[in-house]
């Protein structure tokens, strides 16, 4: 028993220790990636970070919130109904809520794929 303890512990720490050895290389690669498009367009590094600040603000901003309202909407849902499995009696609200939401994060989408569409347009009309 206390042979078979070791080798799991053993081997989950292979496991663990190869998934930190791929988040090393994944978060290098993605700096020496970043390294290098900062210095292919080293001189429109000013349109670089806008257009990174356009991508996030817009993301944060536009599409998570009501993404996770959506989410937490349909888990309180989950959780809301009865034991005979009916909906509780605000129905039609949470209807209006779920279309309102589903409305923002579509606008939210589209605001964000046209922001960095023109926003990479011109960083690649400067470069």
């Amino acid at each position: 028993s206390n042979g078979s303890q070791h080798n799991q512990q053993q081997q989950q720490y292979q496991r663990s220790s190869s998934s930190i050895r791929t988040r090393i290389a994944v978060r290098v690669t993605f700096c020496i990636v970043c390294t290098l498009f900062a210095e292919f367009f080293s001189s429109g590094f000013v349109h670089i970070v806008s257009f990174i600040g356009c991508f996030c603000v817009s993301i944060v901003g536009f599409v998570l919130p009501p993404l996770f309202a959506i989410q937490l909407s349909n888990q309180h849902n989950k959780m809301g109904r009865s034991s005979s499995g009916e909906p509780n009696q605000n129905g039609d609200v949470e209807n209006e809520m779920f279309f309102c939401d589903a409305a923002i994060l579509v606008v939210g989408v589209v605001a964000t794929v046209i922001t960095s569409t023109l926003t990479f347009r011109e960083l690649m009309m400067r470069a």
